[in-house]
């Protein structure tokens, strides 16, 4: 018989590097995934974040290397309401790169390069309650 996996919340630092969706899935209970200190360099547009069926509420994603992130990451995240995105290497927030995270209580892009937000990267954040952007780069904010 096959063995159900049932917990909040999943700790992995210092040790993925791909994500495998078909497992995380099956996690029906997760609601806390923290993947600090993970290397993915760029999330891929067709990644297992935007895969993800479970109700996660919290992701830490601080420390990953990360370069960009894809409109569609977290574009089925719509319970998620903590993401943590600092001490990465982001340069830009596009367009609609939050798109979906419609619950989103608190972002954290700290410590980062960010240098241009672009008009629409925050537009989505409706519920927004903290955002952190603290020793960036940024000296263009579209309106």
């Amino acid at each position: 018989s096959k063995a159900m996996i049932s917990f909040e919340e999943l700790i992995t630092n210092e040790n993925i590097i791909y994500l495998n969706s078909c497992f995380l899935n099956k996690l029906k209970t997760l609601e806390k995934l923290d993947l600090n200190n993970c290397k993915f360099y760029k999330i891929q547009t067709k990644n297992s974040l935007s895969e993800l069926k479970v109700k996660l509420q919290s992701l830490n994603m601080s420390e990953c290397r990360l370069t960009d992130i894809n409109c569609e990451t977290f574009s089925k995240m719509e319970f998620l309401r903590y993401l943590n995105l600092n001490s990465n290497i982001l340069t830009t927030l596009d367009n609609n790169v939050f798109i979906g995270l419609v619950s989103l209580e608190e972002l954290d892009l700290s410590n980062n390069q960010i240098s241009i937000i672009e008009q629409n990267a925050l537009s989505y954040l409706a519920n927004l309650k903290v955002l952190n952007l603290s020793r960036n780069k940024i000296n263009i904010i579209y309106q």
